[in-house]
């Protein structure tokens, strides 16, 4: 059967898309064809489609209500259903048929090794079962729709790999309607930044003397967007002179002008000479604008200064 079974209406001089579903277990290559009836002027079937998959789109040019069929087949087997469609002057449909649409319009970008996650919503009055595909091109690697989703709400989510520019469309589709929307999603490159220091003062606590060096520090390159600007910074430690560095607290911090705006703290932790420990501070969603600097600060047992590290790198949010 071809879905969706009713058309939403469309509107004069106003874009209209709306996708068209042949559901079969069916393989192979389909032809899409308007089989009897004359679409809305203005309005095109894309019979160049040779999948599962086709559209009606266009600017309706005239108002008014038109009948046609519309039939799909793979020279094995075809499906034809017959459609009206009607095209209002403006402002309001002029029937009942529920409209679909997929939110966001846009996707906000995303960072190689830093968690990605993004709902998807469709906008719609209908009700149902709703099935979510990939309509066209490939999400970034490391990227995954929620195809199980059967709900209004689906979402991408992973951990990207490989920085890059990607275009696809995802789709929706219930027993009434259907749409696509098309996306690029940007997938900037993190950095892994080496930081040096002289630690203030040695260890004393626990009979040890190992001084902190911050190895690494993953961190975002780039700007973040005002309103998704969650994100992880991982600090690398190491301890120097052979010795380790116990019974220590750990800061990873986000300053800015000198104030501290974030603070992760992890109190009591032993950092040895022989291997790195990670300690990752989780940013706030809803960081003001701004530029804001990464700093890493370590204090020993008594309470004394261990190192500092005022200045890491910096991410922006713009």
């Amino acid at each position: 059967e071809i879905l969706p079974a009713a058309l939403p209406d469309g509107f004069l001089n106003s874009p209209y898309s709306q996708t068209l579903t042949a559901s079969t277990t069916a393989t192979g290559t389909f032809a899409w064809s308007v089989s009897s009836g004359s679409l809305p002027s203005g309005l095109t079937l894309d019979t160049a489609a040779t999948g599962t998959m086709s559209a009606v789109s266009g600017t309706p040019s005239m108002a008014g209500s038109s009948t046609f069929s519309i039939t799909a087949g793979n020279g094995t087997s075809s499906s034809t259903q017959s459609y009206t469609l009607n095209i209002g002057q403006s402002g309001t449909p002029s029937g009942t048929a529920a409209m679909l649409e997929i939110l966001p319009a846009a996707l906000p970008d995303g960072f190689t090794d830093n968690p990605y996650s993004q709902i998807l919503t469709a906008s719609t009055t209908a009700t149902g079962t709703f099935n979510w595909f990939v309509y066209s091109g490939s999400l970034p690697a490391g990227l995954s729709l929620d195809t199980a989703a059967t709900g209004t709400m689906s979402s991408i989510s992973g951990t990207p790999t490989v920085a890059g520019s990607s275009t696809f469309a995802i789709g929706v589709t219930n027993s009434a309607v259907s749409s696509t929307q098309a996306y690029v999603l940007n997938i900037g490159q993190s950095s892994t930044t080496a930081a040096t220091s002289t630690p203030s003062s040695t260890f004393t606590g626990g009979g040890n003397n190992g001084q902190i060096a911050v190895v690494a520090v993953d961190r975002i390159q780039g700007n973040l967007s005002a309103g998704n600007t969650a994100t992880t910074i991982a600090a690398h430690l190491t301890s120097q002179n052979g010795a380790n560095a116990n019974d220590v607290t750990v800061h990873v911090q986000l300053t800015q002008n000198g104030t501290v705006v974030a603070d992760a703290s992890y109190p009591d932790v032993n950092v040895t000479h022989d291997s790195q420990s990670s300690y990752q501070l989780a940013t706030q969603s809803n960081l003001p604008v701004g530029t804001y600097t990464i700093a890493v600060v370590v204090y020993n047992g008594d309470g004394t200064l261990n190192a500092s590290f005022p200045d890491l790198g910096t991410i922006v949010v713009q």
